[in-house]
C-alpha cells in the first residue's frame, strides 16, 4: 500500500476514534447525521486539499479504470465558487457516489450534516451563503482542521508542498499527470 494511502487510512481511523470518544451530547448528535450514499449536495462545495490528500486520492483513483477514463476525458473545472454557483459537482462524483470514498479528503469526512433537506435547499439556491444555514457538527471539522495542520507541518518539515489547493482547479492537471506517470511506471516495470 502506498505510504500516503496508509497515512490517510490512519488519519481516518483517528477521526473514527475521536467520534467514538466524543462526549455523550456529541455522540447523540452523531446519531442524527443525515449524510448517506446518494446525498451529494456537499459534492458541489468548494474543496481544498493538501498534497498528501491529493496523492492518496490519486492512488485510490488509479484502482478504478472507469474513473481514470472519466478523468482523462474531463476538462479543468472552474474554481470552487463558480462550480457551486453553476451547480457543477466534484469531478470524482459518479452515479451519486464518490469514486474515491475510502480515500476522500478530510473536508469531505468532516462535513457532516444534520439536515439533508437544508443541504439540498442550499445547493438549489446557488448561493454559497446558504451553506451557513445547514446544521452541521463542529467537532469533526475541528479534528480535521487539526489533522490537516499536522499534515501541512510535516510536509513543510520534509520540504514538500504544504499549501492547500482547490480541487476544481488542480483536479485535472494533478490527476491526469499522476495517471500518466503511473502508467509510464507500469510500462517500465513490465
Amino acid at each position: 500500500m502506498p505510504p500516503f494511502v496508509e497515512l490517510m487510512d490512519t488519519i481516518a481511523a483517528l477521526l473514527d476514534d475521536a467520534r467514538a470518544a466524543a462526549p455523550p451530547h456529541q455522540r447523540d448528535l452523531y446519531s442524527r447525521i443525515e449524510c448517506r450514499k446518494g446525498c451529494t449536495a456537499c459534492c458541489y462545495i468548494p474543496l481544498a486539499v493538501t498534497a498528501v490528500e491529493a496523492i492518496a486520492a490519486t492512488a485510490m483513483l488509479l484502482r478504478d479504470e472507469a474513473a481514470v477514463a472519466r478523468i482523462r476525458t474531463a476538462r479543468a473545472q472552474p474554481n470552487g465558487a463558480e462550480r457551486w454557483r453553476r451547480r457543477i459537482p466534484c469531478m470524482l462524483l459518479h452515479d451519486g457516489a464518490c469514486a474515491i470514498y475510502a480515500q476522500r479528503p478530510l473536508p469531505c469526512r468532516a462535513y457532516v450534516s444534520l439536515s439533508a433537506v437544508r443541504c439540498d435547499e442550499a445547493l438549489a439556491s446557488g448561493d454559497s451563503g446558504e451553506l451557513l444555514a445547514v446544521p452541521t457538527l463542529d467537532l469533526p471539522h475541528e479534528h480535521a482542521t487539526e489533522l490537516r495542520a499536522g499534515i501541512r507541518a510535516a510536509c513543510s518539515a520534509e520540504g514538500l508542498q504544504d499549501a492547500h489547493v482547490e480541487l476544481g482547479s488542480w483536479g485535472w492537471p494533478i490527476f491526469s499527470n499522476a495517471i500518466a506517470i503511473a502508467h509510464r511506471n507500469e510500462g517500465a516495470t513490465a
